[in-house]
């Protein structure tokens, strides 16, 4: 259903049975991509306003365009089944056709709402990067860690304010303690009171520990993907072994017949 929805809306990008040029090609370009597309509301509004030099429209309309038709260009050179990119990711098409710059829209305020159409593109952008945000979570408890943080962060500032009179509002407890427990530590508000400033500490070892679990995590997922590579270059490698020597195989007991096959007919010859 996932992949059928994607399709739908034409946002799929490159399939999974995809081979891996165009499935590592696809990872790198969302990036730089990513920071065209954030860019593109800022243009949104600048458009609309009339704040906006018309060489700066000019230029960031050009160059989102063009990144646009290279994405999809390369894209399309490097998958296997072409017809199944493009139908899957018709939008690109529709978008590189409707935000072309100058050439069929000019700067009319129809144009501005042909070029907006190319934010669409952030969604599947943004879904694509999620899957690896989600796969990050699930992996090593740090989603868990992370929620156990955000539980921690609420029950902290309502608890500070309660207990602190430096504190007049919830709001302000709970930026408090999100900065104490990042270790940032701003000190923009500070506990005043025994009681606060001894929770304070509790809080201050607490985000220690948890900042701590987090990074762990993180640096736990990134080692395993690199362990993870490692062994797929093993294991290619040692397929790439066993291929040869099958082969070397092979040609050894291909050659051993040539010669059992010499061998009776000169027996042959010899009887005749």
């Amino acid at each position: 259903m996932k992949l059928a929805f994607h399709s739908l809306i034409g946002l799929a990008g490159v399939s999974r049975h995809e081979n891996q040029r165009a499935q590592f090609l696809d990872k790198v370009i969302q990036w730089p991509m990513l920071m065209l597309v954030l860019w593109m509301p800022f243009q949104f509004y600048l458009d609309f306003q009339g704040s906006a030099e018309s060489a700066e429209t000019v230029f960031f309309d050009w160059l989102v365009w063009w990144f646009f038709v290279i994405e999809t260009v390369l894209l399309f050179s490097l998958v296997d089944n072409k017809w199944r990119y493009l139908r899957s990711n018709w939008m690109n098409l529709f978008i590189i056709v409707a935000g072309l710059p100058i050439i069929l829209w000019g700067y009319s305020p129809l144009a501005v709402v042909l070029r907006s159409l190319r934010l669409l593109l952030m969604a599947g952008l943004v879904y694509r990067l999620a899957k690896t945000v989600r796969k990050i979570l699930n992996r090593n408890q740090l989603g868990t860690t992370l929620l156990v943080s955000l539980l921690l962060v609420l029950l902290s500032g309502v608890i500070i304010t309660a207990i602190d009179p430096a504190f007049n509002s919830p709001e302000q407890g709970i930026w408090w303690a999100l900065v104490t427990i990042s270790t940032v530590g701003y000190g923009d508000f500070t506990p005043v009171s025994g009681p606060g400033r001894i929770f304070a500490s509790v809080l201050i070892l607490s985000g220690v520990m948890l900042f701590s679990l987090v990074t762990a995590n993180l640096a736990a997922y990134f080692v395993e993907k690199e362990v993870e590579k490692d062994a797929e270059a093993e294991s290619r490698e040692e397929e790439l072994y066993l291929d040869r020597a099958f082969s070397r195989i092979e040609r050894r007991l291909l050659k051993i017949e040539q010669q059992l096959m010499q061998i009776a007919e000169d027996k042959s010859d010899k009887d005749s």
